[in-house]
């Protein structure tokens, strides 16, 4: 198991849709991204600001730094 399997282990435990979100965007996984959306969804109502949230963040500050 590597790094990034165990921490999304761990993230997927805990839903910290955070860490889910920056490990998808650093694997560039983007299908485990969707995936993790339609696995959530029922559990969290305001799913979409969960995800959508760090999203923003993670892209807003590789607009900084380009």
């Amino acid at each position: 198991m590597t790094q990034y399997e165990r921490a999304a282990s761990l993230a997927e435990k805990y839903c910290d849709f955070g860490t889910l979100v920056q490990l998808c965007e650093d694997t560039n996984n983007e299908e485990r991204l969707n995936r993790y959306m339609n696995q959530f969804q029922s559990r969290v109502s305001y799913q979409p600001a969960c995800f959508l949230w760090p999203v923003l963040c993670l892209h807003w500050w590789q607009l900084l730094d380009a």
